[in-house]
């Protein structure tokens, strides 16, 4: 009976263990009433929990029955708006404060605090080698130092990051490094060529972040041959449509379509209206229709006779 007891008391203090909180600070604190919780996940989104924010201050504790990876807090409404993603280990509790200008700081948490320190000082290396293009400078010197910079910023931080989740995103992330100086438009070339490179189409924990569906939208839509005129933008964009089409043929038709419905609003409300009926009409109608999202067709059948100068039917 005694064996028994120890392994019942063994049994609920991992349960009490494994759980974890996550709380922090809104500011302006009248600006925030509730958090709703959800786990994306590579087939949909599933809800986790709620909790309210009073006088700018939450706490919430995410169940047992929870697993490792990214967790959205959403505050506010449209919900692919405002929301802040967190890496939750099952391991820390996470504390964090958000101000609506300043925006997110990890106060607690290992994951969070190296995920987001490592993009902040990747784009900052980024932005400086661009600004060195910008400048017009050639020095090969100046430009080594500031590639170096960049590898630096990436080799630390993978080591940093060893054994967390962060380390996907981290080593997804990887970018083109020039192994010496060469002119801004071979550069663009290069980067493109290289562009997923590191990321893993197969990987369920990429598939499921924001940071994924960011790459592809920011390659669809950025990733334009240098020099190209303005008359052969939208084929050029195409094609980038056409070629990522073909690596999203190994990710779930659910996230696809929410890809798809996503490149889709991207496109319209730049009234890039070639790219948005292409991307509906060639990929985004069929993938609707085959997961019972019906709805997205209507809703962008609606929106597109409703465009000034769209043709009544």
């Amino acid at each position: 009976m005694r064996f028994v007891q120890v392994l019942l008391i063994l049994f609920f203090s991992i349960g009490v263990q494994s759980q974890h909180t996550v709380s922090g600070n809104f500011s302006p604190a009248n600006s925030f009433r509730y958090i709703m919780v959800y786990h994306p996940a590579n087939n949909g989104i599933q809800y986790v929990t709620d909790t309210g924010v009073e006088d700018g201050q939450f706490s919430f504790t995410l169940p047992n029955s929870v697993s490792p990876g990214i967790y959205r807090l959403v505050y506010a409404v449209p919900q692919d708006e405002y929301f802040i993603d967190i890496i939750y280990n099952c391991e820390e509790n996470i504390v964090f404060n958000f101000d609506l200008e300043s925006g997110l700081t990890i106060v607690s948490s290992e994951e969070n605090s190296i995920y987001y320190d490592y993009f902040n000082n990747i784009e900052n290396a980024k932005d400086a080698l661009m600004d060195f293009y910008s400048d017009g400078k050639s020095d090969e010197k100046e430009y080594m130092k500031l590639v170096n910079s960049l590898k630096q910023v990436q080799n630390t931080y993978e080591a940093k990051s060893k054994k967390l989740i962060a380390d996907t995103f981290i080593k997804a992330n990887r970018h083109y490094l020039p192994q010496e100086y060469i002119p801004l438009n071979d550069y663009l070339i290069e980067k493109k060529k290289h562009y997923f490179d590191h990321i893993d189409f197969t990987d369920g924990t990429l598939q499921s972040s924001e940071f994924f569906t960011d790459k592809l939208l920011n390659y669809m839509f950025r990733a334009i041959p240098p020099g190209t005129p303005d008359n052969k933008l939208v084929s050029e964009i195409n094609k980038n449509v056409d070629y990522l089409a073909s690596k999203l043929t190994v990710v779930p038709k659910i996230l696809q379509t929410n890809i798809w419905a996503k490149s889709w609003k991207k496109a319209n409300e730049s009234k890039v209206y070639e790219v948005s009926d292409y991307i509906f009409e060639t990929y985004l109608k069929k993938l609707a229709l085959a997961t019972g999202n019906e709805n997205i067709i209507t809703n962008i059948e609606t929106q597109t006779r409703l465009r000034t100068g769209a043709v009544s039917p």
